[in-house]
């Protein structure tokens, strides 16, 4: 960089433990102070989970002397840069940057982006039915699930209703639980979402 006068070094910070199985808060939160606190530190590649990033974002918007860049190659939850409109939580996005400047950038498309082009795909295709399936950790959650944004951003204007279809017993990281939506006999089309962690 700059004709030789700099080099730039790659530092790999897991944001998961042993212990936990998969990403932790804590540990995540560990990260991003590592790196703002690093006064060498140019940008932040990551996390891999729209959760994790909850976490950091605001951390790394509040550095100094101004915001650590932060680019995720995997982020898709909308909240983290739309609002209540995109099926963001209310006060999303403007509470992970305190600083109130946008420091953090996504490189795939955000869930509600994916839902309706999926649909559009699955239309095309001739496809007449509607489910949603989550794995079995996800229950709890499922309106807030992934699989759930993808479906109801991408497919709100043709949405009818919803309703629990049945229960399908798997092992617990299978997929177990689907949702059926009978949507509307001039646009049906199907959306089968896996979830992934949060992301």
């Amino acid at each position: 960089m700059c004709n030789g006068q700099f080099k730039i070094d790659y530092v790999s910070l897991d944001d998961a433990t042993a212990a936990a199985g998969k990403w932790d808060a804590a540990k995540e939160q560990e990260n991003a102070n590592k790196a703002v606190s690093d006064p060498d530190a140019m940008v932040y590649l990551g996390p891999f989970n729209s959760g994790a990033a909850k976490v950091s974002i605001p951390i790394l918007n509040q550095a100094k002397p101004g915001p650590l860049a932060m680019i995720s190659p995997a982020n898709t939850y909308p909240g983290l840069t739309k609002g209540p409109e995109f099926g963001a939580d209310k006060g999303e996005p403007d509470v992970y940057y305190p600083a109130g400047k946008r420091s953090y950038f996504r490189v795939v498309p955000a869930d509600d982006i994916q839902g309706a082009v999926a649909a559009r795909w699955a239309r095309s295709l001739g496809a007449r039915a509607l489910v949603l399936a989550v794995p079995v950790h996800a229950l709890r959650h499922l309106r807030r699930s992934p699989g759930a944004m993808l479906l109801e951003g991408g497919l709100a204007d043709v949405l009818v209703e919803r309703q629990v279809d049945g229960v399908h017993h798997a092992d617990a990281g299978a997929l177990a639980f689907a949702v059926r939506a009978p949507v509307a006999a001039r646009c049906h089309a199907p959306e089968h979402a896996g979830h992934r962690g949060s992301a």
